[in-house]
């Protein structure tokens, strides 16, 4: 990778890598993933390709890039002459504490995340702007590299200027002024994007409250109201429909059953009886 400074402040990590030419071809590369972090990339000199999941293309300089937690990735820098870029990895659910500050840059993390997933993860700024969020985070891989008096305020405000490039966009996100509870409605989002990916392991109602920052009790009534069912109703329409689409494509029960976190054959054919009707309306 060549030259790397890897800092670490207010939970974030800051690289300033030289990528070095890649002429392996793209499918030979191993991807890697980031479970709990947001990767933002931008490309100051050469460029590459960069491939996420099936999602494919060229990165050239002056460009930012957001690639949210647990998706399969690979960057191939440019054969001829690679590619110098700043990286920042941002914690998922940055940022901490409780406020109306805070909880409208969770809103803005979760903007990003669904903005990239459905249109590509080149941010689609602006080149001005997207040039930028790459000085915010060279600065704050500077104030990272030499600690001060005031860095960890400077380096959280360019985190939240680096948040709020999206009103940079086209389509800029829109929420109602005086939202309840706006940073459990982030919380509540984060928690099913991980049922929408991991919904095959083990999770209990306690340990989802816990990725969502809240209460049992306060989980149990957000969740309710965000998707009209209970945790456990909702896990289960997950497992049944991605069970019922793997049988459709040739799976035997048990092998489905097996993929999708039932406990066995039996436990799926119970669970059907159970909410296969629901699962058919939702």
């Amino acid at each position: 990778m060549g030259s790397r400074i890897q800092n670490h402040r207010n939970g974030i990590v800051t690289l300033a890598p030289h990528l070095l030419p890649e002429r392996r071809p793209l499918a030979e590369l191993p991807t890697h993933r980031h479970e709990g972090e947001f990767e933002w990339f931008f490309c100051a000199e050469g460029g590459g390709v960069q491939a996420v999941g099936n999602w494919r293309e060229p990165v050239r300089p002056g460009q930012l890039l957001l690639i949210p937690p647990g998706e399969p990735h690979v960057f191939a820098a440019d054969p001829a002459c690679g590619c110098r870029c700043e990286v920042l990895m941002m914690p998922y659910g940055f940022p901490e504490g409780e406020g109306a500050a805070a909880a409208e840059a969770r809103l803005l993390l979760g903007f990003w995340r669904k903005r990239v997933l459905e249109r590509g993860f080149i941010a689609g700024l602006p080149e001005e702007a997207a040039r930028r969020g790459g000085e915010l985070m060279r600065r704050i891989r500077r104030w990272s590299e030499r600690p001060a008096f005031g860095g960890t305020l400077r380096t959280h405000a360019a985190l939240l200027e680096l948040l709020a490039l999206a009103f940079e966009l086209d389509d800029p996100p829109r929420y109602r002024l005086g939202t309840a509870t706006p940073e459990h409605d982030a919380a509540i989002e984060t928690v099913l994007y991980f049922l929408d990916n991991h919904f095959s392991r083990r999770i209990s109602v306690a340990e989802a409250a816990q990725l969502a920052g809240m209460s049992r009790s306060v989980f149990h009534r957000r969740f309710t109201r965000e998707t009209g069912m209970s945790f456990c109703v909702y896990l289960n329409r997950l497992r049944l429909r991605a069970a019922e689409t793997l049988i459709a494509d040739g799976a035997s029960a048990e092998n489905a059953a097996a993929r999708c976190g039932f406990f066995s054959r039996s436990n799926f054919f119970d669970q059907r009886r159970r909410y296969g009707e629901e699962c058919g309306k939702g």
